[in-house]
């Protein structure tokens, strides 16, 4: 089995300590995606996930004050949120993490054409 790198303490993840030599240095390599290739990559089907989650349930942590003269609506936005990040179970990540897979094997395989 090979064997990976972990870290003693938790590696803060920022533009200063996170580049390509770093992540080389480790045995890592790093793709740059245009952004119109969401769909390789695992964050983007999460993040999709969470907003279809709080566009749909939205109404469910809203809240309704009434004033003197006028109503108010509030989101309860963290609650919102972190119910909809638990939404996206350790099943699904590893659904989205073997699509972006396959698709990677697709295109660096050479079975994808290019037109000119």
């Amino acid at each position: 089995m090979e064997q990976h790198y972990r870290p003693s303490s938790p590696v803060l993840v920022n533009f200063m300590s996170c580049c390509p030599l770093v992540a080389q240095s480790h045995g890592h390599e790093f793709f740059c995606l245009p952004s119109h290739c969401g769909h390789l990559s695992p964050l983007d089907t999460a993040w999709s996930a969470l907003k279809w989650y709080t566009a749909k349930n939205r109404h469910e942590y809203t809240t309704k004050h009434f004033g003197k003269e006028s109503l108010r609506k509030s989101i309860l936005f963290k609650d919102l949120i972190e119910t909809g990040m638990k939404q996206m179970t350790a099943s699904k990540w590893e659904t989205a993490t073997s699509r972006v897979q396959k698709r990677e094997n697709y295109y660096l395989n050479g079975k994808m054409t290019v037109v000119i």
